[in-house]
C-alpha cells in the first residue's frame, strides 16, 4: 500500500468563512512600489476576528460581515495598513507600502542572539489558551499532474507554542488512483507536519527532532545575525534575522530567517528550508526517492490578548524515479493551515478536542464525514487560485472528489 505517514516536523494554521452570498469583499493585496501581488498577506476584521490571507496571487476573499468597518492588513516585508470597507465589493485593490529599512539601529554583535532568547522566554512564559477554527488546505502533484486534494476546517485549541488539540468540523477529499506504471505519491498525514509544527525547539538536540533556532541554547547551535530592521507605522521596529544551523550538525534542521518584534519581543515570523526527508523517503524494488526539501514559514499575530500563531504553511519537493517507465519526476506536496475566530472560549466542547499526534490520521477521520459539495462552494476561507479551481473541477467531473479509497496502489 502506498500511503505514507509523515514522520516528525512543524506547521500551518487556518481559517474559514461562513457568510451569506454577496456579503464579500474580493480582491488583491499589492505592492504599491511596484504594484505585484503581495502573497500570504494577512487581512483581519478586529470588530468580528474573522480573517483570511491573500493566496499565491495575492488575491482574496472576506466575508464583509457589517459594514462600513475597518480591515488590518499586514505582511511583514510591508507597511501595516488600516483599510476602512465602506461596502461589500468585487474588486477591492490593497496597496501596501514597503517596509522603512533602517539597520542601522542595531549596533549591538549579538543583538539577534539576545533577541531570540527573549522572544523565547515570552512564549515559554505565556499560559494563554485560545479557541477558534483553523481551515487546512493541500495539494499534491505528481509531476505535472495534480494528484490529491484535501481540505479540513477544524475545531482548534491554540496556545502560544502550538496546536495543542483539533477537532474535525467538516473536510473534504480527493485522489487520483495509481498504478504499477504511474505510481503516484500519496500521503496519509501530511497534515502531521502542520498541525504538529511547535514555535520553540523544545528538548535536547536529536535524530527525532527538527531543530528549530527559537530555542534557549541558540547560541550554541546557529549563527545568527540581524540582516535587516523594518519599521512599522506605529514606531515599533522587526528584526529580521539570518539563522544558519552550524556546519557539521548532522540532524534534521531549520536554516532560514526569524522576524522577531524589537518592541514588544514576539516572534512575527519564521521562513526557511529543512533539507531532509524527515521519513518520507521511499526506496523499493518500484521506486527511489531523493532530494528532499522541505520549505516552512509560520505567521504569528495578536489575538485574544496572545501572540498565536496565524498560519502555517509547508510545502515538500522531492525527485521520483519510477522503475517501470524509468521516468524520473518532481513531485510537490503543499499544504496550509490558518486560524480563525480565535477566542477565551471554547465553541466545542474542551473533551472533544483530540490531541496532535503523528498516529492519528486525518485521512480516517475524513472518512467519516459526508461531503457536501455546496458547503464548498461557499466556503473557500482562502480564495483558490485558479489551478486549484480547475482541480478541484476536474475531480467533480471523475466523480473522485470527497471519496475516500485505501485500496493497495
Amino acid at each position: 500500500m502506498m500511503k505514507h505517514a509523515v514522520y516528525g516536523l512543524l506547521v500551518l494554521l487556518g481559517l474559514i468563512s461562513t457568510s451569506t452570498a454577496g456579503q464579500t469583499i474580493r480582491g488583491a493585496v499589492l505592492d504599491q512600489s511596484s504594484q505585484q501581488p503581495i502573497p500570504f498577506a494577512t487581512l483581519y476584521w478586529p470588530a468580528t476576528g474573522q480573517g483570511t490571507l491573500s493566496n499565491e496571487n495575492g488575491d482574496f476573499e472576506l466575508p464583509a460581515g457589517p459594514v462600513p468597518a475597518q480591515l488590518i492588513v499586514s505582511h511583514v516585508s510591508f507597511q501595516t495598513d488600516t483599510i476602512t470597507v465602506a461596502a461589500p465589493a468585487d474588486h477591492q485593490r490593497i496597496q501596501l507600502k514597503p517596509a522603512v529599512h533602517q539597520l542601522a539601529a542595531v549596533t549591538v554583535s549579538n543583538a539577534g542572539y539576545v533577541l531570540i532568547r527573549q522572544a523565547v522566554a515570552k512564549i515559554q512564559a505565556s499560559q494563554q489558551l485560545a479557541y477558534g477554527k483553523a481551515f487546512y488546505r493541500q495539494l499534491t502533484r505528481n509531476g505535472e499532474q495534480p494528484t490529491e486534494i484535501q481540505e479540513v476546517i477544524y475545531n482548534v485549541k491554540l496556545s502560544p507554542v502550538k496546536v495543542e488539540g483539533v477537532q474535525i468540523a467538516n473536510a473534504r477529499y480527493a485522489r487520483l488512483p495509481s498504478d504499477a506504471q504511474k505510481m503516484y505519491y500519496h500521503f496519509s498525514n501530511f497534515s502531521y507536519l502542520i498541525l504538529g509544527q511547535k514555535a520553540v525547539s523544545e528538548g535536547a538536540p536529536s535524530a527525532g527532532r527538527v531543530l528549530l533556532p527559537m530555542r534557549a541554547d541558540v547560541v550554541d547551535l546557529y549563527d545568527v545575525r540581524v540582516a535587516d530592521v523594518l519599521i512599522q507605522p506605529n514606531g515599533e521596529s522587526i528584526a529580521e534575522l539570518d539563522c544558519q544551523v552550524r556546519e557539521g550538525y548532522a540532524n534534521p534542521a531549520f536554516s532560514g530567517k526569524v522576524f522577531i518584534n524589537m518592541t514588544t519581543h514576539d516572534l512575527v515570523k519564521l521562513e526557511g528550508t529543512i533539507p531532509n526527508s524527515l521519513g518520507a523517503a521511499m526506496n523499493t524494488d518500484k521506486v527511489q526517492t531523493r532530494n528532499f526539501v522541505y520549505t516552512l514559514a509560520v505567521d504569528y499575530v495578536k489575538r485574544e490578548g496572545g501572540n498565536f500563531m496565524n498560519a502555517i504553511r509547508v510545502g515538500v519537493t522531492f525527485e521520483q524515479l519510477v522503475k517501470a517507465t524509468g521516468q524520473t519526476r518532481t513531485n510537490r506536496i503543499q499544504g496550509f493551515l490558518l486560524m480563525n475566530d480565535l477566542s477565551n472560549t471554547a465553541t466545542v466542547a474542551r473533551s472533544a478536542f483530540k490531541r496532535v499526534d503523528i498516529h492519528v490520521e486525518d485521512l480516517k477521520a475524513i472518512q467519516r464525514v459526508t461531503y457536501n459539495p455546496a458547503f464548498w462552494r461557499a466556503n473557500a476561507a482562502v480564495r483558490r487560485t485558479p489551478l486549484e479551481e480547475n482541480i478541484i473541477n476536474a475531480f467533480e467531473q471523475q466523480g473522485v472528489m470527497g471519496t475516500m479509497t485505501f485500496d493497495d496502489l
